[in-house]
């Protein structure tokens, strides 16, 4: 339990772009824990590896994603490491690598049919989703969306699945449902990351109705959403995506 309230507490202020804090939280749990069992010390090497990733260090991240894997897998704990797989599928497809990211979603998916985890299951098609509208699949992006909507959700992810519904829409240039979709979640969230995926939405659908005055706004907070979260590689999303506008503007 000690490993389980650090862990987190590292990934929340690893979310909120507080890396030297949980950093420091880290390295306490480690030396109070060292004789801890698998599945604690696993939890624990997860935190580090999303500290890793927020920091740009993808060796060490990778590293530290594995340790964790092998600890849960080896002690039993199928559906925390279903949860790892499918968080690191997210960190894949976020880097345009469509393979490793199926690949781990597949892995994950396998677990929690296992364990009729449903909320879980859901969350792993949206991930799927999410990964066919960025290889352009738009047909399989519709009917895994669609499958996933019908499993209820926590608030956090079905707002996830929302913004990923409203970029299918954007690429099937449907924007007025797009729009429609991410103003029904203009309230804040306390995930950064989730923010500033819905405001880079925003900006590429204002950048494609010709509204570059807009795009450029959101794309600011997005940009800051992002940095603020960590998210390193949105970031340079965000950055060609700025470039874009400035073209947009002759």
């Amino acid at each position: 339990q000690a490993c389980l309230a650090s862990a987190t507490a590292a990934r929340l202020l690893v979310a909120w772009g507080q890396l030297n804090s949980a950093e420091r939280i880290l390295e306490s749990a480690q030396r109070r824990n060292s004789r801890a069992r698998a599945p604690g010390l696993a939890v624990l090497a997860w935190a580090r590896a999303d500290r890793s990733l927020a920091q740009g260090d993808l060796e060490g991240a990778q590293k530290s994603y594995d340790l964790a894997s092998q600890g849960l897998q080896n002690s039993g704990e199928d559906a925390v490491l279903a949860r790892l797989h499918q968080h690191r599928s997210g960190s894949h497809i976020q880097r345009a690598q469509a393979t490793e990211g199926m690949q781990y979603l597949r892995t994950a998916r396998r677990l929690l049919t296992v364990l009729a985890d449903s909320p879980s299951i859901s969350s792993t098609l949206r991930c799927a989703a999410d990964l066919a509208v960025a290889n352009g699949e738009l047909l399989s992006a519709e009917t895994l969306y669609d499958q996933a909507a019908g499993i209820e959700t926590p608030t956090q992810e079905t707002m996830a699945r929302r913004i990923g519904s409203a970029s299918l829409s954007i690429s099937q240039g449907d924007y007025r449902r797009a729009q429609r979709l991410l103003d029904d979640h203009a309230e804040r969230h306390g995930a950064l990351v989730l923010q500033g995926n819905r405001f880079r939405r925003l900006a590429d659908l204002a950048l494609r109705e010709n509204r570059p005055e807009q795009a450029s706004a959101f794309a600011r907070k997005a940009l800051r959403a992002y940095a603020q979260g960590g998210a390193h590689v949105a970031v340079g999303h965000i950055r060609r995506l700025e470039g874009d506008i400035a073209n947009s503007r002759g």
